[in-house]
């Protein structure tokens, strides 16, 4: 008798966790086959959509202070790091089209991931040999054409394995202009 109890309590339990998880789930359903993020033309705000109303002039035109003009550019934004022994050109490069979606590249790209993944597992000894170790490599977010025609982005540092910080850094002074 105490048995039967025990399974009806189990059935109303299994069965009341299975409402709460089925309602309870997440109602956002995303079609990953089909781009449908937002692009950049259709986002404003509305104090940008009052200015361009009422035709305000250029902000250049504000107080200047009688300091010599300095021209300022970001320092080189590279990150260094370790050697990255299970690069991918399918992660690092994606598939270049413009679109947040599934694509015939990415049903290529899972196989060969996932082969490519355990090949570099196996072969580490050799990947340790070819590249030690050593905090000599960076990253500067831009792809480039590397030994056998690999799109990779981490590169071997010429400035003993430190990347320069990303930083203003002044490059010189400019002339004021005339007016």
């Amino acid at each position: 008798m105490q048995s039967i109890s025990h399974q009806k309590l189990s059935l109303i339990g299994g069965t009341a966790m299975v409402i709460l998880l089925v309602t309870g789930a997440c109602h956002e359903h995303v079609n990953t086959w089909h781009d449908d993020t937002i692009s950049c033309e259709e986002v404003s705000t509305a104090s940008v959509a009052g200015i361009r109303s009422a035709n305000v002039g250029s902000a250049v035109e504000l107080h200047t202070r009688g300091y010599d003009t300095v021209l300022v550019s970001p320092q080189d934004g590279t990150v260094g790091h370790f050697p990255l022994w299970w690069e991918d050109p399918f992660e690092d490069r994606g598939s270049e089209d413009g679109q947040f979606a599934m694509t015939w590249e990415d049903y290529f790209a899972m196989p060969y991931g996932m082969g490519r993944f355990m090949l570099n597992t196996l072969a580490i000894p050799i990947s340790a040999a070819v590249n030690p170790p050593v905090p000599f490599m960076g990253s500067d977010g831009i792809t480039s054409k590397q030994a056998l025609a690999y799109d990779h982005d981490a590169e071997w540092l010429s400035s003993g394995g430190t990347a320069t910080p990303p930083d203003i850094l002044e490059v010189g002074s400019v002339p004021p202009e005339a007016d």
